[in-house]
Protein backbone atom coordinates (compact mmCIF):
# COMPACT_ATOMS: atom_id res chain seq x y z
CA UNK A 1 0.00 0.00 0.00
CA UNK A 2 3.00 2.32 1.32
CA UNK A 3 4.74 1.53 -2.21
CA UNK A 4 1.71 2.03 -4.23
CA UNK A 5 1.33 5.63 -2.85
CA UNK A 6 4.87 6.28 -3.18
CA UNK A 7 4.47 5.55 -7.14
CA UNK A 8 1.77 7.55 -7.32
CA UNK A 9 3.19 10.26 -5.76
CA UNK A 10 6.20 9.88 -8.11
CA UNK A 11 3.85 9.97 -11.24
CA UNK A 12 2.63 13.08 -10.15
CA UNK A 13 5.81 15.18 -10.06
CA UNK A 14 6.41 13.47 -13.27
CA UNK A 15 3.16 15.09 -14.49
CA UNK A 16 4.54 17.83 -13.25
CA UNK A 17 7.17 19.08 -15.25
CA UNK A 18 5.90 18.63 -18.49
CA UNK A 19 2.85 21.10 -17.16
CA UNK A 20 5.53 23.52 -15.86
CA UNK A 21 7.52 23.79 -19.09
CA UNK A 22 4.03 24.38 -21.23
CA UNK A 23 3.04 27.05 -18.74
CA UNK A 24 6.60 28.45 -19.23
CA UNK A 25 6.09 28.35 -22.96
CA UNK A 26 2.60 29.83 -22.79
CA UNK A 27 3.89 32.69 -21.18
CA UNK A 28 6.92 32.84 -23.41
CA UNK A 29 4.69 32.73 -26.50
CA UNK A 30 2.57 35.30 -24.87
CA UNK A 31 5.41 37.39 -24.53
CA UNK A 32 6.13 37.50 -28.09
CA UNK A 33 2.88 38.95 -29.19
CA UNK A 34 2.90 41.44 -26.69
CA UNK A 35 6.09 42.94 -26.66
CA UNK A 36 6.24 44.31 -30.25
CA UNK A 37 2.52 45.69 -29.15
CA UNK A 38 4.38 47.26 -26.21
CA UNK A 39 7.80 48.63 -27.75
CA UNK A 40 6.58 49.42 -31.78
CA UNK A 41 6.57 52.82 -32.22
CA UNK A 42 4.19 54.04 -34.75
CA UNK A 43 5.12 56.12 -37.74
CA UNK A 44 5.74 59.22 -37.70
CA UNK A 45 2.39 60.65 -40.39
CA UNK A 46 3.78 63.82 -42.08
CA UNK A 47 1.36 65.74 -44.71
CA UNK A 48 2.66 67.63 -47.90
CA UNK A 49 0.33 69.70 -49.71
CA UNK A 50 1.13 71.92 -52.79
CA UNK A 51 -0.09 73.38 -55.92
CA UNK A 52 1.04 71.33 -58.62
CA UNK A 53 3.02 68.86 -59.34
CA UNK A 54 5.94 70.71 -61.02
CA UNK A 55 9.91 70.81 -61.44
CA UNK A 56 10.41 72.86 -58.23
CA UNK A 57 7.92 71.44 -55.94
CA UNK A 58 9.06 67.53 -56.91
CA UNK A 59 12.86 68.79 -56.66
CA UNK A 60 11.87 70.40 -53.43
CA UNK A 61 10.07 67.11 -51.98
CA UNK A 62 13.00 64.96 -53.54
CA UNK A 63 15.43 67.07 -50.85
CA UNK A 64 13.05 66.47 -48.21
CA UNK A 65 12.97 63.03 -48.07
CA UNK A 66 17.13 62.79 -49.00
CA UNK A 67 17.61 64.55 -45.64
CA UNK A 68 15.17 62.72 -43.75
CA UNK A 69 16.46 59.52 -44.88
CA UNK A 70 19.94 60.07 -44.36
CA UNK A 71 18.89 60.99 -40.79
CA UNK A 72 17.05 57.70 -39.99
CA UNK A 73 13.48 59.10 -40.42
CA UNK A 74 10.99 57.51 -42.72
CA UNK A 75 7.55 58.85 -41.88
CA UNK A 76 4.50 57.99 -43.43
CA UNK A 77 3.86 60.76 -46.38
CA UNK A 78 0.79 61.62 -47.86
CA UNK A 79 0.77 64.23 -50.34
CA UNK A 80 -1.72 66.48 -51.91
CA UNK A 81 -1.95 68.25 -54.87
CA UNK A 82 -4.89 70.84 -54.53
CA UNK A 83 -5.13 71.04 -58.65
CA UNK A 84 -5.76 67.60 -58.77
CA UNK A 85 -8.15 66.74 -56.08
CA UNK A 86 -9.84 70.44 -56.40
CA UNK A 87 -10.86 70.52 -52.74
CA UNK A 88 -12.15 73.99 -51.52
CA UNK A 89 -9.81 75.48 -48.59
CA UNK A 90 -12.15 74.00 -45.69
CA UNK A 91 -11.99 70.81 -47.29
CA UNK A 92 -8.82 70.56 -47.99
CA UNK A 93 -8.14 71.35 -43.96
CA UNK A 94 -10.20 69.09 -43.32
CA UNK A 95 -8.66 65.80 -44.91
CA UNK A 96 -5.19 66.88 -43.74
CA UNK A 97 -6.54 66.59 -40.01
CA UNK A 98 -8.14 63.28 -40.80
CA UNK A 99 -4.67 61.95 -41.33
CA UNK A 100 -4.14 63.10 -37.84
CA UNK A 101 -0.40 64.42 -39.01
CA UNK A 102 2.14 65.24 -36.60
CA UNK A 103 3.83 67.56 -39.11
CA UNK A 104 2.36 69.32 -42.04
CA UNK A 105 4.89 70.66 -45.17
CA UNK A 106 3.36 73.41 -47.11
CA UNK A 107 5.01 74.38 -50.66
CA UNK A 108 4.21 78.25 -51.68
CA UNK A 109 2.72 81.05 -50.41
CA UNK A 110 -1.11 80.43 -51.11
CA UNK A 111 -1.19 76.93 -49.63
CA UNK A 112 0.62 78.61 -46.17
CA UNK A 113 -1.52 81.46 -45.96
CA UNK A 114 -4.48 79.32 -46.23
CA UNK A 115 -3.72 75.88 -43.82
CA UNK A 116 -1.88 78.51 -41.27
CA UNK A 117 -4.95 80.45 -40.97
CA UNK A 118 -6.70 77.06 -40.32
CA UNK A 119 -4.55 75.00 -38.60
CA UNK A 120 -2.74 76.21 -35.45
CA UNK A 121 -2.63 72.97 -33.39
CA UNK A 122 0.12 71.04 -35.65
CA UNK A 123 3.31 72.40 -36.81
CA UNK A 124 3.81 73.32 -40.52
CA UNK A 125 6.70 73.60 -42.20
CA UNK A 126 6.69 76.13 -45.23
CA UNK A 127 8.86 75.75 -48.27
CA UNK A 128 8.94 77.92 -51.33
CA UNK A 129 8.30 81.17 -49.60
CA UNK A 130 8.89 85.09 -50.18
CA UNK A 131 8.97 87.68 -47.34
CA UNK A 132 7.39 85.26 -44.90
CA UNK A 133 7.47 88.21 -42.01
CA UNK A 134 5.93 90.36 -44.63
CA UNK A 135 3.12 87.50 -45.22
CA UNK A 136 2.49 87.23 -41.54
CA UNK A 137 3.48 83.85 -41.72
CA UNK A 138 5.61 84.41 -38.23
CA UNK A 139 6.66 86.91 -36.06
CA UNK A 140 10.29 87.26 -37.33
CA UNK A 141 12.68 85.26 -38.78
CA UNK A 142 14.45 84.43 -35.74
CA UNK A 143 11.61 83.76 -33.20
CA UNK A 144 8.79 82.55 -35.61
CA UNK A 145 6.76 81.86 -32.05
CA UNK A 146 3.71 79.98 -33.37
CA UNK A 147 3.27 77.09 -34.94
CA UNK A 148 5.03 77.89 -38.58
CA UNK A 149 8.33 78.28 -39.53
CA UNK A 150 9.99 77.02 -42.38
CA UNK A 151 12.81 77.74 -45.51
CA UNK A 152 12.17 81.09 -47.33
CA UNK A 153 13.55 82.05 -51.08
CA UNK A 154 14.99 84.72 -49.60
CA UNK A 155 18.42 85.98 -50.96
CA UNK A 156 19.91 88.77 -48.43
CA UNK A 157 20.26 92.41 -50.18
CA UNK A 158 23.65 92.55 -49.45
CA UNK A 159 24.68 89.19 -51.03
CA UNK A 160 22.85 90.71 -54.21
CA UNK A 161 24.84 94.10 -54.28
CA UNK A 162 27.77 92.69 -53.63
CA UNK A 163 27.04 90.69 -56.86
CA UNK A 164 25.11 93.67 -58.73
CA UNK A 165 28.81 95.59 -58.00
CA UNK A 166 30.67 92.53 -59.43
CA UNK A 167 28.86 92.53 -62.62
CA UNK A 168 28.33 96.53 -63.13
CA UNK A 169 31.79 97.86 -61.16
CA UNK A 170 30.61 101.15 -61.63
CA UNK A 171 27.55 100.80 -60.00
CA UNK A 172 26.79 104.02 -57.65
CA UNK A 173 23.12 104.50 -57.61
CA UNK A 174 20.66 101.86 -57.49
CA UNK A 175 16.94 102.25 -58.07
CA UNK A 176 13.86 100.13 -56.93
CA UNK A 177 10.35 100.26 -57.34
CA UNK A 178 8.73 98.64 -54.41
CA UNK A 179 4.93 98.15 -52.66
CA UNK A 180 4.23 100.11 -49.44
CA UNK A 181 4.07 96.07 -48.05
CA UNK A 182 8.31 96.02 -49.11
CA UNK A 183 8.80 99.60 -46.56
CA UNK A 184 10.89 97.64 -43.93
CA UNK A 185 12.64 95.61 -46.55
CA UNK A 186 13.29 98.26 -48.48
CA UNK A 187 14.99 100.23 -45.36
CA UNK A 188 17.11 97.09 -44.47
CA UNK A 189 18.04 96.95 -47.77
CA UNK A 190 19.10 100.44 -48.12
CA UNK A 191 21.24 100.07 -45.45
CA UNK A 192 22.76 97.02 -47.21
CA UNK A 193 23.39 99.40 -49.99
CA UNK A 194 24.71 102.08 -47.92
CA UNK A 195 27.22 99.62 -46.92
CA UNK A 196 28.98 98.12 -50.33
CA UNK A 197 29.01 101.99 -51.35
CA UNK A 198 25.63 102.00 -52.92
CA UNK A 199 22.84 104.77 -52.82
CA UNK A 200 19.52 103.11 -53.09
CA UNK A 201 16.35 105.11 -54.18
CA UNK A 202 13.16 103.83 -53.21
CA UNK A 203 10.17 104.48 -55.07
CA UNK A 204 7.20 103.14 -53.15
CA UNK A 205 3.71 102.54 -55.50
CA UNK A 206 0.47 101.32 -54.00
CA UNK A 207 -2.98 99.94 -55.57
CA UNK A 208 -5.63 102.58 -56.02
CA UNK A 209 -4.18 105.27 -57.38
CA UNK A 210 -5.14 107.53 -60.02
CA UNK A 211 -4.73 105.63 -63.44
CA UNK A 212 -3.83 102.48 -61.85
CA UNK A 213 -0.97 100.77 -60.88
CA UNK A 214 0.71 100.20 -63.96
CA UNK A 215 0.23 104.27 -64.42
CA UNK A 216 2.05 104.14 -61.10
CA UNK A 217 4.97 102.14 -62.03
CA UNK A 218 5.07 103.40 -65.11
CA UNK A 219 5.78 106.80 -63.63
CA UNK A 220 8.06 105.62 -61.08
CA UNK A 221 10.45 104.30 -63.16
CA UNK A 222 10.25 107.74 -65.62
CA UNK A 223 11.71 109.69 -62.25
CA UNK A 224 14.26 106.40 -61.63
CA UNK A 225 16.12 106.36 -65.13
CA UNK A 226 17.52 109.61 -65.41
CA UNK A 227 19.18 109.26 -61.78
CA UNK A 228 20.41 105.08 -61.58
CA UNK A 229 23.09 103.33 -62.70
CA UNK A 230 21.22 99.94 -62.38
CA UNK A 231 17.60 99.15 -61.09
CA UNK A 232 16.81 96.58 -59.21
CA UNK A 233 13.73 93.74 -58.19
CA UNK A 234 11.99 92.70 -55.39
CA UNK A 235 9.74 89.77 -55.89
CA UNK A 236 6.81 92.22 -55.39
CA UNK A 237 3.45 91.01 -56.90
CA UNK A 238 1.60 94.28 -56.70
CA UNK A 239 4.90 96.24 -59.16
CA UNK A 240 5.39 92.71 -61.24
CA UNK A 241 2.65 92.13 -62.83
CA UNK A 242 3.45 90.46 -66.33
CA UNK A 243 2.55 93.86 -67.78
CA UNK A 244 4.90 95.94 -65.86
CA UNK A 245 7.26 93.84 -66.26
CA UNK A 246 7.51 93.58 -69.99
CA UNK A 247 7.50 97.23 -69.55
CA UNK A 248 10.08 97.43 -67.07
CA UNK A 249 12.40 95.26 -69.05
CA UNK A 250 11.56 97.29 -72.36
CA UNK A 251 12.72 100.58 -70.71
CA UNK A 252 15.71 99.37 -69.28
CA UNK A 253 16.58 98.10 -72.41
CA UNK A 254 16.23 101.34 -74.12
CA UNK A 255 17.95 103.41 -71.81
CA UNK A 256 20.60 100.93 -71.74
CA UNK A 257 20.58 100.33 -67.70
CA UNK A 258 21.26 97.32 -66.39
CA UNK A 259 18.34 95.51 -64.51
CA UNK A 260 18.71 92.77 -62.00
CA UNK A 261 15.49 90.94 -62.20
CA UNK A 262 14.25 88.37 -58.86
CA UNK A 263 14.53 85.06 -60.98
CA UNK A 264 16.00 83.04 -63.27
CA UNK A 265 12.37 84.04 -65.28
CA UNK A 266 12.71 87.55 -65.57
CA UNK A 267 16.30 86.86 -66.59
CA UNK A 268 15.23 84.25 -69.44
CA UNK A 269 12.72 87.51 -70.94
CA UNK A 270 15.48 90.06 -70.85
CA UNK A 271 17.47 90.83 -67.25
CA UNK A 272 20.50 91.47 -66.98
CA UNK A 273 21.27 88.43 -64.42
CA UNK A 274 19.06 87.56 -61.70
CA UNK A 275 20.51 85.30 -58.32
CA UNK A 276 18.31 82.14 -57.90
CA UNK A 277 17.80 79.60 -55.72
CA UNK A 278 18.08 75.47 -55.69
CA UNK A 279 14.71 73.74 -54.94
CA UNK A 280 16.58 70.38 -53.72
CA UNK A 281 18.26 72.20 -51.41
CA UNK A 282 15.28 74.31 -50.14
CA UNK A 283 14.21 70.77 -50.01
CA UNK A 284 16.83 70.03 -47.56
CA UNK A 285 16.24 72.76 -45.44
CA UNK A 286 12.96 71.78 -44.89
CA UNK A 287 13.96 68.48 -44.13
CA UNK A 288 16.47 69.70 -41.24
CA UNK A 289 13.42 71.66 -39.82
CA UNK A 290 11.24 68.97 -39.37
CA UNK A 291 13.61 66.98 -38.49
CA UNK A 292 13.96 68.72 -35.21
CA UNK A 293 10.07 69.45 -34.77
CA UNK A 294 9.34 65.44 -35.28
CA UNK A 295 12.02 65.08 -32.33
CA UNK A 296 10.33 67.18 -30.29
CA UNK A 297 11.47 70.95 -30.61
CA UNK A 298 8.67 73.30 -31.24
CA UNK A 299 8.70 75.13 -34.51
CA UNK A 300 7.71 79.02 -32.62
CA UNK A 301 11.38 78.70 -31.81
CA UNK A 302 13.54 77.54 -35.22
CA UNK A 303 14.59 80.56 -37.30
CA UNK A 304 13.13 80.15 -40.97
CA UNK A 305 16.28 79.48 -42.94
CA UNK A 306 17.23 81.38 -46.25
CA UNK A 307 18.40 79.73 -49.38
CA UNK A 308 22.08 78.25 -49.35
CA UNK A 309 22.86 77.46 -52.58
CA UNK A 310 22.90 80.25 -55.03
CA UNK A 311 23.14 80.44 -58.51
CA UNK A 312 23.67 83.24 -60.97
CA UNK A 313 22.05 83.45 -64.07
CA UNK A 314 22.17 86.26 -66.77
CA UNK A 315 21.80 87.14 -69.94
CA UNK A 316 24.43 87.39 -72.66
CA UNK A 317 22.49 89.23 -75.45
CA UNK A 318 21.51 91.81 -72.66
CA UNK A 319 24.52 92.73 -71.55
CA UNK A 320 25.47 93.57 -75.18
CA UNK A 321 22.98 96.30 -75.45
CA UNK A 322 23.46 97.63 -72.07
CA UNK A 323 27.56 97.86 -72.58
CA UNK A 324 28.46 95.07 -69.31
CA UNK A 325 31.44 92.88 -69.76
CA UNK A 326 30.45 90.14 -67.90
CA UNK A 327 33.61 88.74 -65.41
CA UNK A 328 34.87 85.53 -67.05
CA UNK A 329 34.31 83.88 -63.48
CA UNK A 330 30.60 84.53 -64.17
CA UNK A 331 30.77 82.62 -67.38
CA UNK A 332 32.39 79.89 -65.49
CA UNK A 333 30.42 79.53 -62.70
CA UNK A 334 26.72 80.44 -64.12
CA UNK A 335 24.01 78.39 -63.88
CA UNK A 336 22.91 79.28 -67.10
CA UNK A 337 23.57 81.67 -69.79
CA UNK A 338 20.10 83.05 -71.61
CA UNK A 339 21.61 84.21 -75.65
Amino acid sequence: MRSLQKQREHNRALCAVPRGIALALFYAVFALFITPLSTHTKEKQVVIVRQSSNESSERLIKGFKIYLSRQGIKPELSIFTTSEIHLHDTQLTDSIRSLQPQLIVTIGSNLTRTISAAITDIPIVFGAVFQPEISGFVRSRLRPGSNVTGASLDIPPEIQFKYFKLVHPGLRRLGVIHSAEMNDLVKQAQQAAASAGIELFAIPVKKGVTGGIERAVYSALDTLLGQIDGLWSLSDPTVFSQTNTRMILTRTLRERVPFMGFSSTVVASGALFALDFDYKDIGRQVGRLSERILRGESPSTLPVTRPGVIWLYYNENTARQVSIDIPEEFEAVAKKVYK
